[in-house]
């Protein structure tokens, strides 16, 4: 098992890296070359084109059965649940077969407004509570997978 994250937007690094030295689990954050991450040797970081969408083919083909993947990308986190793997949100919304059809069709209603027009929230500001959801999340696909 390895943890690989979408790394051009997370905002739970500390976290992910604190989580991966307890339960002694490999970490790869994934960014475009636009991005550096300096991690020393907590993490192993791969770069890759920053044309649209890279960073989640790579990740998509890095998966496997049983990896945890960390994205807000509801797209990718389609790809890699099919694929065996476990996906949660920087927020900890745990994505699983059961729930990610709801969330690609909110995003498709979401576009399809935006397209025509409409004006769309963003998402909310992300709040404290959120860390520690993520946190218990965390821990709860990697105790579920040991």
């Amino acid at each position: 098992m390895k943890i690989l994250v979408d790394g051009d937007s997370c905002s739970v690094k500390d976290i992910i890296l604190k989580i991966s030295r307890k339960f002694d689990i490999k970490v790869v954050f994934l960014v475009s070359i636009n991005h550096i991450l300096e991690l020393g040797d907590q993490a192993e970081v791969i770069y890759v084109d920053n044309y649209s969408q890279a960073v989640d083919i790579q990740i998509a083909n890095m998966s496997c059965k049983g990896d945890i993947v960390v994205t807000n990308d509801y797209g990718l986190a389609s790809l890699v649940i099919e694929k065996g793997s476990y996906c949660i949100s920087n927020r900890g919304h745990i994505f699983d077969k059961g729930n990610i059809d709801r969330f690609l069709i909110n995003r498709h209603i979401t576009m399809r407004a935006k397209k025509e027009g409409q004006r769309i929230r963003g998402p909310r500001k992300k709040k404290v509570v959120d860390d520690e959801n993520f946190m218990n999340g965390l821990i709860k696909l990697i105790l579920n997978k040991k």
